[in-house]
């Protein structure tokens, strides 16, 4: 019931359902913040000014222009806090609305429809459709046409997606809440929601689906609140980071390297490939007030070359196949690694003094794998022998092992070949072509020339004693009808069978003692019917 209340993975819109690398970055200017504010403020009036001032803090806002053709606005070294879907529409990513969960409508759904929402192994997860929603007492309220909305679990404060609508009111009273409802621009375990971290609200975020949760939910005042404690941490840091110089490229990429090894970077996310290492890993351990991570700028020029010489230093093991560079282990043993310290205020650091058991504020961690995947190689029956498997009783759609669709094979074989070999039905019998005749000894062959059987077994043997023990060998030796007759052959049976090595049909009417002018005769007429040879009439 639950799968019938989501649209197929293949209608889904979220530009976030696969990975993305971050292509440039660059830091907004006051006047573009200004008006990004007063647009939020605007869309969005549940969003106050202090709570907005919460999100965004009062450090300069980062602009992320990524590869799926989505922009992402970041505050400071923090996650990002809004996103671009590429087509001018800002939405709040799932962190904002955790810490101001009442800044935008909702839609309420069950938690066993949760699970098809989130995006799993090569699914994207699925839009909402309109018979999943809960409809409370009140209404859904003012419902518009690309109205921007965001999903929760019915028992659970905390959303789990944002997106737009996909209907209006009318539409809506005109279909009876059928068919699909809302697009879902962002969902959690996303690709984007990995990129902020991987962390949840509360204990109801499970790995595979979303449940009611008593978790308290933090207000905008609590999100204010917990900014203004922030500020003299705040000021702290960035009077210390005001004395530091920029690093170097070469060292900015090191620090970042490393950086990302000790927090991010976990040894259950490998293998793991170049390129995402460093969008994914790398890029997000920047320091605060570093210049952004850029390969290009420094003496390596492309990451893969930058991952190549720590591989040659030793510090990790990589593998390169078809000029995808892939980390596979971490050598966290090393001498650098142990030695490297992290730097006061980066992201990295928090992310390093965050509990393994997830004991932040209202956070938790959760890790989405424990142990590298098992790949199992199965088959799927052809068109060939789909029919052999349905026989047998499976699901032509089914997948087998090797192990498998070989005893499904030897079971069809067994059981409906095995009988039918032994006993075959008259049809097949019939329908069996003829063995091929094997060919004529030497006295059937004389018989066959017309020479009576208790003379042609007496000239075979005589015939065997002198090596011509077959009619190959009688053709092969060219001997004349004296030759014959001087080996035991009478004059006339000798002639007789001359004429029938020789394959000549009226040579061997005329030793068979056919009438001359008759033998001619009939010579003319078996040869009109393609008998022009003894070897043919034979």
């Amino acid at each position: 019931l639950a799968s019938s209340l989501c649209s197929q993975p293949g209608s889904m819109s979220n530009v976030f359902k696969g990975e993305f690398k971050v292509t440039t970055q660059s830091l907004m200017g006051k006047a573009d913040v200004k008006k990004l504010r007063s647009s939020l403020q605007a869309e969005f009036p549940e969003l106050t000014k202090k709570a907005l001032d919460g999100i965004l803090g009062k450090e300069e806002v980062g602009v992320l222009k990524c590869s799926n053709g989505s922009t992402l606005y970041v505050p400071g070294d923090g996650p990002a806090a809004f996103f671009d879907d590429g087509f001018g529409g800002v939405y709040p990513t799932l962190t904002t609305l955790w810490r101001i969960p009442d800044m935008m409508p909702e839609l309420v759904t069950h938690a066993p429809v949760s699970k098809f929402l989130l995006p799993k192994d090569r699914s994207a997860g699925a839009d909402m459709m309109l018979p999943g929603v809960i409809v409370p007492p009140e209404g859904l309220g003012p419902l518009e046409l690309g109205q921007k909305r965001c999903i929760r679990v019915e028992g659970n404060k905390m959303p789990i997606a944002v997106g737009k609508m996909l209907v209006s009111a009318a539409d809506v009273k005109g279909s009876g809440m059928k068919g699909k409802g809302m697009e879902v621009k962002h969902v959690y375990h996303d690709s984007l929601w990995a990129y902020s971290g991987r962390k949840v609200p509360n204990d109801g975020f499970l790995a595979d689906q979303v449940v009611a949760s008593e978790g308290a939910p933090p207000a905008a005042a609590a999100a204010a609140a917990a900014a203004d404690e922030s500020d003299e941490e705040e000021a702290e840091e960035e009077e210390a980071e005001a004395e530091e110089e920029p690093m170097a490229p070469d060292e900015l990429m090191n620090y970042c390297f490393y950086a990302a090894l000790k927090t991010t970077c976990t040894d259950a996310e490998l293998p793991l490939s170049a390129d995402k290492f460093y969008s994914h890993h790398m890029q997000p351990a920047r320091p605060a007030k570093q210049p952004p991570l850029d390969a290009k700028k420094s003496s390596f020029k492309q990451i893969g070359k930058f991952i190549k010489a720590m591989h040659k230093a030793k510090a990790i093991a990589v593998r390169e196949v078809k000029n995808v560079i892939t980390i596979l282990s971490v050598d966290r043993a090393a001498k650098d690694y142990l030695a490297f310290e992290l730097r006061g205020s980066s992201r990295a650091v928090r992310a390093s003094n965050t509990p393994a058991d997830g004991g932040g504020r209202d956070e938790e961690v959760v890790a989405l794998r424990t142990k590298p995947p098992v790949v199992t190689e199965v088959w799927q029956p052809n068109s060939y022998t789909k029919p052999l498997f349905v026989e047998m009783g499976h699901d032509k759609a089914d997948y087998f092992t090797t192990q498998e669709a070989h005893a499904v094979l030897d079971r069809y074989v067994s059981e409906r070949l095995a009988g039918a070999a032994a006993a075959p039905s008259r049809s097949a019998a019939a329908a069996a072509p003829p063995a091929a005749a094997a060919p004529p000894s030497v006295e059937g062959w004389l018989a066959d020339a017309g020479i009576p059987a208790a003379r042609a077994a007496g000239y075979a043997s005589a015939l065997a004693a002198e090596g011509f023990d077959s009619v190959r060998a009688l053709r092969a030796g060219g001997l004349a009808a004296a030759d014959l007759a001087g080996l035991g052959l009478t004059q006339p049976h000798a002639a007789v069978a001359k004429a029938a090595l020789d394959g000549e049909v009226r040579a061997f009417l005329d030793a068979a003692g056919a009438p001359a002018a008759a033998a001619a005769g009939f010579a003319s007429a078996l040869a009109a019917d393609g008998f022009d040879s003894v070897r043919a009439m034979r």
